[in-house]
């Protein structure tokens, strides 16, 4: 019924941008999708294609894995510490009341373009992330507390047999959520960053060259790695999780 549904979608949304494009006719504005389509199919035997792609995705996962890892630790130690708990509360407060741009213009002046986008990527996705496991994490010590205290255990028992089994959900949600942001976070980055290589610095070019359908051609080619990415993560951790 799901794919139905997406085919259904799709092909209306086709149909809708054919006809939008026959009545504006200037391929400057918007092309048509089977222009689109034709680039998006050469882009395939194009070396650059793959390179690109390879770079984004690298910086994507390993944003991802990174900020995780230190999300979980940093909540498990704010679990026990009231007072890094506050401090980090009103961090991430500021850090997300930064725009991105802003990031990634501070960033350029002290660090690479390549270090740059990790950094943004990284600064966007650990707020979220600590978010979901803190929360997580506080709402089962509240559930086992009076346990606890009765059967005290040490933090390594509390954590791998209690909690870790009992944050699937949370854990599950902030990598779902995390790995679609890190592609998007990325891109914008590579873009405003001028990368040499990655699908952000071709749509720069694309966007410098006044090439609207290789813009969108490969924002398409992104939404169709983002879903395969994203249909990924959702089987490993289905596999994981079990």
């Amino acid at each position: 019924m799901k794919v139905r549904h997406w085919i259904y979608f799709i092909a209306g949304f086709l149909v809708f941008w054919l006809i939008l494009s026959c009545l504006i006719n200037n391929i400057y504005i918007l092309p048509s999708p089977f222009m689109v389509i034709e680039i998006m199919i050469k882009l395939l035997f194009a070396t650059s294609f793959y390179s690109s792609i390879f770079m984004s995705v690298f910086r994507a996962v390993l944003s991802v894995i990174v900020s995780f890892i230190v999300a979980v630790l940093v909540a498990i130690i704010s679990l026990r510490n009231h007072f890094i708990s506050s401090l980090l509360e009103k961090t991430i407060l500021v850090l997300r009341s930064i725009p991105n741009v802003t990031y990634v213009i501070l960033l350029l002046f002290w660090v690479s373009r390549e270090t740059m986008v990790f950094i943004v990527s990284f600064l966007l996705l650990f707020p979220i992330i600590y978010q979901n496991i803190f929360e997580s994490l506080k709402e089962q010590e509240n559930l086992w507390h009076d346990v606890l205290m009765i059967y005290p255990q040490s933090m390594y028992v509390t954590v791998t047999r209690i909690y870790i089994p009992l944050m699937k959900s949370a854990v599950v949600s902030s990598l779902i959520s995390a790995s679609s942001l890190a592609f998007k976070v990325g891109v914008m980055a590579e873009i405003l960053g001028q990368v040499q290589t990655g699908i952000g610095r071709q749509i720069q070019l694309a966007r410098l060259d006044i090439d609207l359908a290789s813009v969108m051609a490969w924002t398409i080619w992104l939404i169709l790695i983002v879903f395969v990415f994203d249909a990924l993560i959702k089987k490993l951790l289905h596999l994981i999780t079990r």
